[in-house]
């Protein structure tokens, strides 16, 4: 289907070398020079009532079909027409929410789940070598001890290429007598490399590794001149006081050593152990650590690729702040062997070498992940960073999707077996140890809810490139698809906003993985949902196939079908072709011209959304509303002089009017800048993102204070929550006297030339901002509005 050409005075596309000016310089200008008109007097409209009919030139009511196809009544659609005083025109300033708090969500949840830098394995899993013991020694802890060889390039590795001697060295010095050494430090330090550094500086003839939280109690066999070490992997429960009574006499009699290294998360079972605990110095950063290898296995080369800018950048690409170090040794390595392969350290070729080994192991972590791990791994890819208990709330939510309903009877041969589901055990396993298994930590943090900003333990991988891998590998390598997405589906509808934005950008990587099945499954089902929740998600999603250049064409022709198919209802039937198109489909339609399609063509999007802008429907609306917000957020600087002045041609459209008016309510509520204290140590300020930039370029104010003026005084639709709006500015900018000027400027500037709505204003601030029945009064703002709307001298 080709694009129907722009309508008449659609606005023109946004271009950032021809875009041209709209707004009028500081000092004001004439009318005649002006895009955005100065305000003419009219009369302030009352309210229409309940029963009023639409007002004159306004499109007519939507005429709902009677019946939808399987026979239940098909509901009217919300009009814009004559609902000035609605129900359902509060409801949605009220449930759009916050759009600059949403796109500082989304940003988040971009960098969660590596949206926009999606690179696939390019160096080794994100684990330390306790990881690696593991797979190694799995022997129980009841079993008798068998200690293992510690592998000799490891060894190596540690005499020859340890950074951070000294520090390591000083910090142990006060135990340099204790046969018994506790090591803690965070995970991904080098503490099993630590151990080894100090068995070797105490002239251990041999090292072994015993298995991880081994039962020391059962060691009751050392080999003369021997250094054990024990690295814990999630809990101590192997080290107790009574082991260490009884293992240090035999320890001294043959002259050997213990090292238990554990994460400084875990907790030691008995206080008497602290005085056997030390905890490492600050680990040496991943460029240093690099170039102490390199100096070992390149020792010709080092210098010149310490300073390798190249080689810089691949560091940054690679390595993150919580990378294990043990990864910066496997670098050096491999671009060992790549220089004596070819007489060259080919950065590109180490790159290529460290993907093939990161997804090898990889998807041996995740492959070898017990069922309900494997689920928490999967909640945790889609919830990276967000609170905890939002991570494990999803993995209970997926488990129900998994889980049998009721008892089931198993057959087996001619024997049938009843099998009772157990209960699950909810303290069966401590959140440290779960953190251990997913190679995940957890960190303090705040978070911005509906009510403002609170403290959280937010839940995340260490590598963060695991989110992503561990949704692609759960989606192509099972079979549990429709489960997946039926379970984002219940995400996208959650009561809290960034679990519901996590959510939506997981259907989008999905979507890149699959996007006819997710388009077909969920995405166009949702685009036609009576929810609102699920038609934002799906427009949201769609941002990461959109920047896909292969996705891209066929995302924007979905997104176009949305606007111009017919409803929801087509099931294939002829007799449906004409069917007008779907309002909750195009309200779809118009999000995703928002953040998704907007930040890559603008231009493009306002057209649509003048297109879209001709409906006569308050989610259209609504929804349009939001995404002139995303996009003013994208880029205030070249986008806010179009915005405005669509909107304010839309204004003057009788057929867009309404759709204008409630649009501009929805972005004066849903753009919130924050703007630094007054005096240090003070609250931040919030300020209506409109209202600052009309104070930051004083020629956007005459084009702000025109819109007002239509909606306050000219405008048909919407004026008591016009009011309503001006209120919450009021609120907004109550203790921040530089806000209550500029709302004051506006408004004077709004009223000029019009005594009536001067004098409504006065009224307006004097009943409703400090009058004695406001439950928040703004007597600030209120004094700062009456002066200057007192001393404007008006034009009779």
């Amino acid at each position: 289907m080709s694009t129907p050409p722009p309508q008449q005075g659609a606005p023109a596309p946004v271009r950032p070398s021809v875009i041209p000016p709209v707004v009028p310089p500081v000092s004001k200008p004439d009318a005649a020079q002006n895009s955005f008109p100065p305000p003419q007097p009219n009369r302030i409209p009352p309210p229409p009532g309940p029963g009023s009919p639409p007002p004159p030139g306004s499109p007519p009511p939507a005429e709902p079909a009677d019946r939808t196809p399987d026979g239940t009544p098909a509901a009217a659609n919300p009009s814009l027409a004559g609902s000035g005083g609605s129900a359902e025109v509060r409801k949605a300033l009220h449930d759009h929410g916050n759009v600059s708090d949403r796109q500082k969500l989304t940003s988040a949840a971009n960098e969660a789940l590596r949206i926009g830098t999606l690179t696939q394995g390019n160096t080794d899993v994100g684990r330390d070598y306790v990881s690696q013991l593991n797979n190694i020694f799995l022997h129980g802890a009841d079993t008798a001890i068998r200690p293992g060889e510690l592998p000799r390039s490891f060894a190596e590795a540690a005499a020859h290429a340890y950074a951070g001697e000294e520090a390591l060295l000083a910090a142990l010095a006060p135990y340099a007598e204790q046969r018994i050494l506790i090591m803690r430090a965070a995970p991904g330090h080098g503490r099993v490399a630590a151990a080894v550094r100090l068995l070797q500086h105490r002239r251990a003839a041999r090292i072994l590794m015993l298995a991880s939280d081994q039962n020391l109690e059962l060691l009751n066999t050392v080999e003369d001149g021997t250094g054990y070490i024990m690295a814990a992997s999630h809990s101590s429960g192997g080290l107790t006081s009574h082991a260490v009574n009884t293992l240090t006499p035999l320890l001294e009699k043959h002259g050997c050593h213990l090292v238990v290294t554990m994460s400084d998360e875990i907790l030691l079972g008995d206080e008497d152990l602290l005085e056997l605990t030390v905890t490492l110095p600050s680990r040496p950063s991943h460029r240093a650590a690099l170039h102490r290898h390199l100096q070992w296995r390149l020792p010709q080369h080092a210098a010149r690729l310490a300073a390798d800018t190249e080689l810089g950048a691949l560091l940054s690409a690679l390595f993150h702040e919580d990378t294990p170090l043990r990864q910066v040794g496997e670098l050096a390595r491999v671009m060992a062997e790549v220089h004596r392969a070819r007489d060259v350290v080919d950065l590109a070729e180490v790159r290529h070498r460290l993907g093939r080994h990161s997804e090898q192991a990889f998807a041996i972590w995740f492959d070898r992940l017990g069922s309900d791990d494997r689920l928490h791994a999967i909640a945790l890819a889609v919830l990276n960073g967000l609170p905890s208990e939002f991570v494990m709330e999803g993995a209970r939510a997926l488990r129900r999707r998994l889980e049998p309903p009721a008892p089931l009877v198993a057959a087996n041969g001619d024997r049938a077996a009843l099998q009772i589901q157990p209960p699950v055990d909810h303290f069966r396993l401590p959140r440290r140890e779960l953190l251990g298994v997913l190679r995940a930590t957890v960190e303090r943090t705040t978070v911005r809810g509906e009510h403002g900003v609170s403290r959280a333990e937010a839940l995340r991988y260490r590598d963060n490139r695991y989110a992503t891998q561990v949704i692609r590998r759960a989606w192509s390598e099972y079979t549990a698809q429709r489960v997946m997405l039926d379970w984002l589906g219940e995400l996208v509808v959650h009561a809290a906003e960034p679990v519901r934005v996590w959510a939506a950008t997981a259907i989008g990587v999905l979507a890149t993985e699959s996007f006819e099945y997710v388009s077909a499954t969920v995405l166009n089902r949702w685009a036609c949902s009576d929810s609102p929740r699920r038609r934002a998600a799906a427009a949201h999603a769609l941002h990461v196939p959109a920047e896909d250049p292969e996705l891209g064409p066929v995302v924007r022709r979905m997104v176009r079908s949305w606007t111009e198919g017919p409803t929801s209802v087509d099931d294939g039937d002829f007799a449906l072709a004409d069917a007008a198109p779907d309002a909750q489909a195009q309200a779809a339609a118009a999000r995703a011209y928002g953040y998704s399609l907007g930040r890559l063509e603008p231009d493009n999007s306002l057209k649509a959304l003048h297109e879209l802008a001709r409906v006569d429907d308050i989610r259209v609306a609504v929804a349009i509303g939001e995404s002139l917000a995303e996009l003013l957020l994208h880029d205030s600087a070249l986008l806010a002089e179009p915005i405005l002045a669509t909107v304010l041609q839309w204004l003057q459209d009788t057929d867009r009017e309404g759709t204008a008016h409630l649009a501009f309510l929805v972005m004066s509520t849903s753009l919130l800048s924050d703007l630094p204290p007054v005096v240090p140590d003070g609250p931040i300020r919030v300020r209506p993102m409109l209202l600052v930039l009309a104070d930051e370029r004083p020629g956007l104010r005459y084009g702000l204070a025109a819109i007002w003026h239509h909606l306050l005084s000219q405008s048909n639709y919407f004026p008591r929550q016009a009011e309503e709006v001006l209120g919450l500015w009021a609120r907004l900018v109550e203790s921040d006297p530089d806000g209550c000027t500029t709302l004051a400027g506006m408004l004077a500037t709004t009223s000029e030339n019009d005594t009536l709505l001067r004098d409504h204003l006065l009224l307006e601030v004097s009943d409703r901002w400090s009058g004695a029945d406001t439950l928040t009064p703004t007597p600030l703002a209120a004094a700062a509005v009456t002066a200057a709307l007192t001393v404007q001298e008006p034009k009779r």
